[in-house]
Parts: structure tokens; sequence; C-alpha cells
């Protein structure tokens, strides 16, 4: 335990017990196939270590959700110690530089949304050791001053002619970090444009198989910046209320 001096005695005693049950009752929950972990847990509960999280995720072998803006956790450790994983969420700042050439394929990943600074390498590199990904969000796609951009052939090459499953993507924020284009000006994912699948919001809403702790869901995704979702005709189709497009019965 740190000492917090924003806080009175009171109140990091408070917090602490707030913690301590909180992670007791998730490690008891045995059942979880869904864990949501909203920033807005640090308002009111300690932030416990990487260790602990990792930890606690063992006692739940059936999770194959995971939406977590608490714990900062890179991806790569996450892939490593979920393997039934098939929905990974991070989308809290600040901004992850992840580095996402992961050594072994995550064959059970299906869906996955992030806000990481990504080069196009990267990228190219995740849907390669991802090849079952069919929703794919990155809020941050960069080209860095150090890396030239991928051409068709070279995203060709990287992806070994493997073809994806992808059949909804988003790429909401493109930077430029220095003069010249980045991956959008050579090679777009979307080419040729997979038809776009309608989004289902329900989930099955069983006490003892999802655990959501947050103010709201909504609370990280307070931005305005404009999605770029390409329906099959090449139209810019209307930002979705939720990415959530899969029922884990």
């Amino acid at each position: 335990r740190k000492l917090d001096l924003s806080k009175t005695l009171v109140q990091q005693e408070v917090g602490w017990k707030v913690t301590r049950n909180f992670w007791i009752m998730l490690r008891s929950n045995t059942g979880s196939r869904v864990l949501r972990l909203d920033e807005s847990l640090s308002e009111f509960m300690d932030i416990v270590t990487e260790e602990y999280f990792f930890e606690t995720l063992a006692f739940l072998p059936k999770l194959v959700v995971l939406e977590n803006d608490f714990i900062m956790v890179g991806i790569e450790v996450v892939l490593d110690s979920i393997l039934t994983l098939k929905r990974y969420v991070k989308l809290s700042d600040p901004i992850a530089t992840l580095s996402l050439l992961h050594a072994q394929t995550a064959l059970q990943l299906t869906q996955v949304a992030l806000k990481a600074r990504l080069t196009c390498w990267e990228f190219f590199n995740f849907l390669r050791n991802a090849p079952n990904l069919d929703y794919l969000r990155i809020l941050e796609l960069a080209h860095v001053n150090s890396q030239q951009p991928c051409s068709q052939e070279e995203a060709a090459l990287l992806m070994d002619n493997t073809p994806s499953r992808l059949t909804s993507i988003q790429l909401e924020i493109m930077i430029h970090e220095r003069r010249g284009r980045g991956l959008a000006g050579h090679y777009s994912p979307m080419d040729p444009k997979p038809p776009r699948r309608p989004l289902d919001t329900n989930l099955p809403q069983d006490r003892h198989h999802i655990v959501s702790a947050g103010k709201c869901a909504d609370n990280n995704r307070r931005r305005q910046h404009r999605a770029h979702h390409l329906d099959h005709s090449g139209a810019m189709a209307p930002r979705p209320t939720s990415w959530i497009s899969r029922d884990y019965d």
C-alpha cells in the first residue's frame, strides 16, 4: 500500500477495504467468462500490481472477454497469460507503445480494440499472428520517423498472402510523424472492401458469467475522433454505438 497524501487516513482505509473485497469477490467468481474493468474504478479503488492482476486472472480459467481500462498491461502479456481470450479491449489513456510483434500466433482472438501507437509493420504482423480476427479497432496508427511506409507488395509479403477473416476494421486516427505518406497512402486493408456485418450489442447477462465494474462502459469513449468505418459500397458508415458483435455462450 502506498501513502496517498491527497486523501485522509479514513479515505485510504475505505479504499483499501473496497479494493480487497473486490478482488476477493473476483477470485471467487471462477465461472466468469466476461470481465470489464472501467477506468473509473481508480476513483474509489487502489490499483493493484500487474503481478497481482495476472494472479487473479489465473482464477478465471473460462475467461474469453477482457475489457481492461484499469490496469496498465501490454497486450502481449495478456495473450501469453490468457490462452482462452477471444476479445480484448484497451481504450484508456495514456496511449501505449505496445510491441505487437507477438512470437506466438493468437488463434483464439476474434475481436481486438486498442488505443495503441502502432507502426504499419506491427499492424500487419499482428494481423498475421491473429488470423481469426473478424473485428479490429485501432485508435492510433502511427508512421514513425525511422520507418518507411509499407507498400502494397511489402504488406502482402509480410502477411504471407494469408487470407484475412476481417469483416470490420476501424482506424480512427492516422498519425504522420514525418513528411511523406503513411500506411493510408499506400495500402488499405479494406481493399477489396469486405462486406460490413451489422454489429450486435447483445451479450448474455447471466450474473455468474459476466463481471462488469465501472461507472459506465462509455466513460472512456469521450472522444471527438471520427471513425473511418466503411461499408461494402465504400461510403462512410455511421459510427456504431458499440463494437460488440459476438455472443460467447
